[in-house]
């Protein structure tokens, strides 16, 4: 038995590697990660185990309930088993799939950061067209439906070996392929409206009588794990009186506004049965509350009223996502000015005079965030140049002095002093812990003007510092 399983495997090679291709990175289309393009006629043996494929899919028709067909792709080996050895030999192997009246979705699971990757990239090749990954002989895909799609759609499975070769190239072969019929029944019922009934875990206790009155929930910058459902919805009497509409399906976007109504960022996925869960992934980092808003192709959308966007208390109908920041990772330091004048000391020149400099605790992706500990924050602000200087209470001036951030608080400002040096400082924030500071320059010059001026009965004082001007109370 195992010579004629070895002589069956050499036949299986002679064959395969007449059928191979030789693939150039420089045109061609993406697949599950490598490239398959332009191509000439070579022989290569094959690495892989996989010798057929099999395909399941979760239903053979789509209707109202329904506007999705799984798919399981399986590679099999000789014996007709899942080939969880594929790659052993070093080669990859992937599946093309496509559909003549669906989309296909690549399985959420292979998706980088939570939001639908494509392969191709859009615009490149036909989006009913995408390439999954098989690993150790597994690989699924979803077929999804638009509403307006109706009649017999063809769905070709193709499976590839796909090798690296000299000078960066691929070579790949074709395994098996597959042909199925899926019958897509049309879609007459339209839902009147769009709820969002959850917000990272903040739900309507009662969606078809809460849904007019907004929702607001909240994450921390970059976490993962959070979601947003979005469910249709038909009115049926007056305002608040909704019921779920479970026979809709479609693609929804979710668009995410920031306080001044710019647009953040926008998440795609689909509504089956009348609903739709869709992920937040972890590049959701900027701190700030963001209304939230579901739309469809067919016009259906989750703003149910006219209010003011960017007060969520008095947003009847509308929807938003606060990201809060994370723990302290890093300082920032910034000044209001960035040209003072020599001998800043005096205190008769009065601190309007003198830069103000602030140290900020930020967050991993740049928020400002608050100390959390009990404890203080203790920073170390130094100039290696020696010409700022921070006051230091009774020890007068010092190039080095530590300053605390206290609990709850993100800041600590301080009047910066200078003496007869005049240059550019270098001064830099360092706390236990924490990435320091980037380094801020503070020009001192020479020069001071000092000129007076009425602006009213009485007659102000007002300091000019070259490009810095303040007008003051006339006390300093």
């Amino acid at each position: 038995m195992r010579k004629l399983l070895r002589s069956m495997k050499k036949e299986r090679m002679k064959r395969v590697s007449r059928s191979v291709v030789t693939v150039s990175l420089a045109a061609g289309m993406m697949l599950g990660g490598a490239m398959l393009g332009a191509h000439n006629a070579a022989a290569f043996e094959s690495h892989t185990t996989t010798v057929g494929m099999d395909v399941t899919m979760s239903t053979d028709s789509v209707g109202e309930n329904t506007r999705i067909v799984n798919l399981g792709i399986m590679g099999l080996d000789e014996l007709g088993n899942v080939d969880v050895n594929a790659e052993a030999g070093g080669s990859t192997i992937v599946a093309s799939v496509s559909s003549v009246l669906g989309d296909v979705l690549v399985d959420p699971s292979t998706w980088s950061d939570g939001s639908r990757v494509d392969r191709p990239n859009p615009g490149t090749f036909a989006a009913s067209t995408k390439y999954v990954s098989i690993t150790q002989g597994d690989g699924s895909v979803a077929i999804q439906y638009p509403n307006s799609a109706s009649g017999t759609d063809t769905i070709t499975v193709t499976l590839y070996e796909v090798r690296t070769i000299y000078g960066g190239s691929y070579e790949s072969r074709e395994i098996a392929s597959k042909t199925m019929n899926v019958a897509v029944n049309p879609v007459s019922a339209k839902a009147g409206v769009l709820g969002i009934v959850d917000i990272a875990g903040t739900q309507h206790a009662t969606p078809g009588t809460d849904l007019e009155k907004g929702l607001a929930g909240g994450m921390q910058a970059g976490a993962t794990g959070n979601t947003i459902t979005v469910e249709a919805f038909n009115k049926t009497g007056d305002a608040g009186d909704y019921t779920q509409d479970t026979n809709y399906s479609g693609a929804v976007t979710l668009t995410f506004y920031d306080e001044k109504g710019t647009e953040y960022k926008t998440l795609s996925g689909y509504m089956d049965s009348g609903e739709a869960q869709i992920a937040i992934p972890s590049s959701f980092t900027k701190a700030g509350t963001y209304e939230v808003v579901a739309t469809t192709d067919d016009g259906l959308t989750s703003r149910l009223q006219d209010a003011d966007v960017t007060d969520p208390a008095t947003a009847d109908g509308r929807n938003f996502l606060t990201i809060t920041s994370d723990v302290p990772k890093k300082l920032e330091l910034s000044t209001d000015m960035t040209v003072v004048a020599a001998n800043m000391d005096d205190a008769s020149v009065g601190t309007a005079n003198r830069a103000q400099v602030t140290v900020t605790l930020l967050d991993e992706y740049g928020n400002k965030t608050i100390n959390p500990a009990a404890a203080p924050i203790n920073v170390t602000l130094s100039d290696t140049k020696n010409i700022i200087y921070i006051p230091n209470g009774a020890a007068g001036q010092d190039a080095t002095v530590t300053v605390p951030i206290m609990p709850g608080s993100a800041t600590a400002s301080f009047y910066a002093e200078t003496a007869n040096t005049t240059g550019t400082s270098v001064l830099t924030a360092k706390a236990s812990g924490l990435t320091t500071s980037d380094p801020l320059s503070i020009k001192v010059v020479t020069d001071y003007i000092e000129a007076t001026g009425s602006f009213s009965a009485a007659a102000n004082k007002v300091g000019f510092q070259w490009n810095l001007f303040e007008e003051t109370d006339g006390t300093t």
